[in-house]
């Protein structure tokens, strides 16, 4: 079998310039894509022979580049610096340097183009970036798993000189699985149907609106449809049967591809505990395997909406060492389809029991629902009326006005109700949402920062706000009794200096 070192400079796998290729060849198509639209448009030249050249061309390209890019692609470990290497580059050379102690996760990942010739690229992060710190795109599986185990398993304080023939043989590269959770079909279906309603609806409309634009100032689709008559039809009214039929096939539409969305993400969604590290693995054309470390967990969000109650199903969201840039979203991984059960079972191994009795329950005050009507609902009518209302009718003008008003004034007063934070010794939980109602869980020893702040105007009312920044993200809980918020600071600053425990 062959053996791997990874410490001295070491290439990706051979048959890794065919990914390389294929990935280059569809940027080059994709950079080629206008100037084909215009040949088809204007048909000004012979398109065969115009297609030919380009087809020719952008092999050449993709080949010269994937071949490059090979060759010019090296990384390993320096024992000298306790440090990972990486450097690649064709004509901009650059070296990316990670220290060993400082990488966080290592994830092999199969991209669809990967998987039709069976390798996997590894992404590291380390702590303090905000993006992927180092990617190598083409590894077989035998010696990715190999370099995953030498850099997860590197303690700086201990390290040793080690063989630098090193072989599947000495190093362990499968995981032993102590247990193995899976989402059925059927559940992937109910989570399909019951999530992402609104940011479906956008892309769909978004999807049309780019649609009718092409139709129109690109192929004059004027020229062919009498538009006289069709702003006749709408005029007189559209009938209601019409209606009814748009919106039951709206709604279709959004079903179909959320549950399309659903099954391409997470296919065959294995949640696997081995080694005190749970190991997600998912994807249908592409497959993501991350790795989750339960002391570098920061915070976990259990989101729930209303059918997702009935059917007993929730998600979890999980946020590791994310770096200085709180917007940061790489770390935060998904387990969707969890029943009550199973949500108890993860807790369990990831940051310990969430049951308990919680000491202090805090709302909003009043006067967070009273400031955002008037920042959302005051503000926007009068700008409205006094820039627009000569434009509409006073029927129009006032449906509009008492739509809007009605629809954030529901969502105003949702969350005004939902908002809650909720603290007992073991965990910060504050709760939010509208539609999906989330449940946010951080352990008092992961805070890093905690900010309570007060503005000038609510001193009389005792109101203040609270921001908590962890390493995962910051979170935060506004307008609600700032003695209260004072006190839990300080108990909190407390059990920081006082645990025995570390934030990760």
């Amino acid at each position: 079998m062959r053996q791997s070192n990874f410490y001295r400079p070491t290439r990706q796998a051979q048959i890794g310039i065919i990914a390389n290729f294929l990935n280059a060849l569809q940027k080059v198509v994709r950079a080629f894509v206008p100037l084909l639209i215009v040949f088809f448009v204007n048909k000004r030249i012979e398109l065969s022979t115009s297609i030919w050249a380009f087809v020719i061309i952008g092999a050449f390209l993709s080949l010269g580049i994937a071949y490059l890019s090979y060759r010019n692609f090296l990384f390993y470990i320096d024992e000298q610096t306790n440090s990972f290497i990486i450097q690649q580059g064709i004509i901009n050379k650059s070296k990316v340097t990670i220290q060993l102690e400082k990488i966080q996760q290592v994830n092999l990942n199969q991209s669809f183009i990967n998987k039709l010739i069976n390798v996997y690229s590894v992404e590291i992060d380390s702590a303090g970036s905000k993006d992927k710190e180092a990617t190598i795109p083409s590894m077989a599986l035998a010696d990715a798993n190999v370099l995953k185990q030498i850099l997860l398993d590197y303690k700086s304080e201990n390290q040793s000189i080690h063989d630098t023939n090193l072989s599947e043989s000495n190093i362990s590269t499968e995981y032993h699985p102590i247990e193995t959770k899976r989402i059925s079909v059927s559940t992937l279906l109910k989570v399909g149907l019951t999530t992402n309603y609104l940011y479906t609806l956008g892309v769909i409309l978004l999807f049309f609106n780019m649609l009718y634009d092409t139709l129109v100032n690109k192929f004059a689709i004027e020229q062919y449809v009498n538009t006289d008559e069709v702003t006749s039809y709408v005029e007189r009214g559209v009938p209601t049967l019409i209606i009814i039929y748009l919106v039951v096939l709206l709604i279709v539409a959004i079903l179909v591809v959320n549950v399309v969305r659903t099954f391409l993400k997470f296919w065959d969604f294995k949640a696997i505990l081995s080694r005190e590290t749970l190991l997600l693995s998912h994807g249908l054309l592409s497959t993501r395997n991350i790795i989750i470390r339960p002391e570098r967990v920061q915070k976990i969000e259990v989101e729930q909406n209303y059918f997702q109650k009935l059917l007993d199903i929730c998600s979890l969201k999980i946020s590791q060492v994310a770096g200085e840039d709180t917007t940061n979203k790489k770390t935060g991984l998904q387990i969707p389809g969890c029943s009550a059960v199973e949500k108890e079972e993860l807790f369990n191994i990831l940051v310990g029991s969430a049951g308990g009795d919680y000491s202090t329950e805090l709302k909003h005050n009043y006067r967070f629902l009273g400031f955002r009507i008037f920042l959302l609902i005051v503000l926007p009518v009068a700008l409205f009326t006094w820039f627009f209302k000569t434009e509409f009718t006073i029927t129009v003008y006032s449906y509009l006005i008492f739509t809007y008003c009605f629809v954030v004034g529901l969502v105003l007063y949702r969350l005004y109700r939902v908002g809650r934070l909720y603290v007992s010794d073991s965990f910060i939980v504050i709760r939010k949402g509208v539609w999906d109602v989330s449940h946010i869980y951080i352990q008092p020893h992961k805070i890093q920062k905690i900010v309570v702040s007060q503005l000038w105007w609510q001193q009389s009312a005792d109101v203040g706000s609270l921001q908590i920044y962890t390493a995962g993200g910051i979170i935060s809980f506004s307008t609600t009794r700032y003695s209260e918020l004072v006190q839990l600071r300080d108990k909190w600053l407390y059990q920081v200096e006082s645990t025995a425990l570390n934030w990760m």
